[in-house]
């Protein structure tokens, strides 16, 4: 109920008049086909197309890039994964298969009102990892956070945020602190 919500305001017009409004997507879009595809009731696609890079291959044909992603997509039991894909080309791609921008249960009015945010990351992540494209510093700092504080796919699975993992770390190091009775001689230490 509350994805068709957001359906029904996220129509291609739309998403085009906001993604028009970023100078960055502007520079981008005539090299690509800007997508918006409304698969299924469960599904929004938002994201650029296929462009030719500048260069062949070996054997002197184009090679194509496809560009990134942005993808809703509602569960059957409720939930709601909004997902980057990158960019992907045979010279070039990312760690990640994808990244989790957001996931779990959402209302359509959260939903909408997160969606110009979104857009934005979007032409970021495209810039990101777009062969020949020119990220900002903002936009690489922000790149580093998701990577550590987001959940991906990779090659290997699933991947928590790496967050996670340092934060399960230190537990584990202050519990085996505490479980071998040497708190007091770190405490000592200082």
């Amino acid at each position: 109920m509350e994805f068709e919500y957001f359906r029904e305001y996220a129509t291609k017009d739309l998403i085009m008049e906001i993604v028009n409004r970023n100078p960055l997507a502007n520079d981008v879009i005539p090299l690509t086909n800007f997508i918006c595809r409304l698969a299924d009731s469960d599904t929004i696609e938002i994201g650029f197309g296929k462009r030719g890079l500048s260069y062949p291959n070996i054997q002197g044909q184009p090679i194509l890039e496809n560009g990134s992603k942005l993808l809703y997509s509602l569960s059957a039991f409720g939930p709601v994964a909004i997902v980057l894909y990158p960019c992907t080309s045979a010279l070039m791609s990312t760690h990640e298969k994808h990244v989790f921008l957001r996931h779990g249960r959402f209302t359509g009015h959260q939903l909408r009102s997160r969606l110009d945010a979104d857009l934005k990351r979007l032409v970021d992540y495209h810039y990101l990892t777009s062969e020949g494209l020119q990220a900002s510093w903002r936009q690489w700092l922000w790149y580093q956070w998701i990577r550590i504080f987001k959940a991906k796919g990779t090659a290997q699975g699933f991947q928590r945020a790496s967050v996670w993992k340092w934060g399960w770390g230190v537990a584990g190091f202050l519990g085996g602190l505490a479980a071998e009775n040497t708190w007091e001689a770190f405490l000592a230490l200082f």
